[in-house]
């Protein structure tokens, strides 16, 4: 007996310092090594440090999905928070860009885009699909709003005294005329001054320069006149309403005269109506596919479509034109 059992001893030892073991302790020491780089990565996604996250090998689509969105300025949890009690409010833009969606520049657009693509990345036969479909949600519910806090800053400017921001009394002006509608002579100076078939530098695309002239005398910080830029979609037609962020300078006729950015994709300007219409629609069928009970926020992603573009749910530049005027009406100015 003693015989056979030293025997099976050498035979475990042999195999322990052939390939066979090589192979058993390389499979542990993958198992631990995948193990830390888990824990390290989920570590890193709560401390906020999401280049780690994003840089990370074993990181999935969910923890890819919400580096994005953090390194987009954004925390799912104050989101959602920020949804549900934004729901509760008379004025609910206003809240939503005040709590939900503080700022945003063309960087986050940018990320939330890529958050987006992770979490659609989650196959409906994975058990994380319905977590992925929620988040996927409030993505595009934010990238929606980001649009419009991208359009407006909310100003405390109101020399024309109708209890509505200038510069959304602006916005909303710039829109009516995509729309092919006039502006409201209360509001502003008439007729706008148009400037059409302009480039910017650094952009691809034909723009229209838009001035609009407040009714009132400027005052301290607040001016007369604000800027809004249209896209040249053919002939001479112009109509988009554009996305901006930031200024560009002219590049004609007049170099050196500045504008507001528009963001392009594609070799194209990015389409405010559009491009709200779609983050809305896709982020209210995302809401379907997953797991929440949740319906403050389920009804809060739902109202902003309702509310900013009607009950047959189409958006239009007036739609939002008119959102904008009534949301934002005797906000704290």
């Amino acid at each position: 007996m003693k015989t056979k059992i030293a025997c099976f001893c050498i035979l475990i030892l042999a195999l322990l310092m052939s390939g066979c073991g090589d192979n058993l302790f390389s499979s542990i020491a993958a198992d631990d090594s995948n193990e830390a780089c888990l824990f390290e990565t989920s570590n890193n996604l709560d401390k906020g440090s999401y280049d780690s996250v994003l840089s990370s090998s074993c990181a999935d689509s969910l923890q890819m999905g919400a580096a994005y969105l953090g390194k987009a300025g954004f925390d799912v949890k104050d989101v959602i928070i920020g949804l549900n009690d934004s729901q509760e409010s008379d004025t609910a833009l206003d809240e939503y860009l005040r709590t939900v969606i503080p700022e945003v520049n063309e960087d986050s657009l940018t990320y939330l885009d890529l958050s987006a693509a992770e979490y659609s990345k989650v196959a409906a036969s994975e058990d994380s699909y319905e977590d992925a479909q929620l988040y996927f949600a409030i993505v595009k519910a934010i990238r929606s709003l980001s649009l419009i806090e991208l359009l407006i800053d909310i100003d405390d400017c109101d020399i024309n005294g109708n209890n509505i921001p200038d510069d959304v009394d602006a916005a909303a002006c710039s829109l009516f005329i995509v729309a092919g509608q006039p502006c409201d002579n209360s509001v502003v100076s008439l007729p706008v001054d148009e400037i059409p078939d302009m480039s910017m530098q650094g952009k691809s695309g034909t723009y229209k320069g838009v001035t609009i002239t407040m009714n009132g005398t400027a005052a301290g910080s607040c001016p007369e006149t604000y800027k809004q830029i249209q896209y040249k979609i053919s002939g001479s037609t112009y109509g988009a309403a554009t996305v901006t962020s930031g200024t560009c300078l002219e590049a004609s006729p007049v170099s050196g005269r500045e504008w507001p950015c528009p963001l392009e994709t594609g070799g194209g300007a990015l389409d405010l109506i559009e491009a709200f219409d779609q983050a809305l629609t896709d982020g209210i069928e995302a809401l379907d596919n997953s797991f929440t009970t949740d319906n403050d926020l389920t009804d809060s992603i739902e109202d902003i479509k309702i509310e900013a573009c009607g009950l047959d749910g189409v958006c239009t530049s007036d739609d939002i034109a008119e959102y904008l005027n009534e949301q934002l009406l005797n906000v704290n100015l």
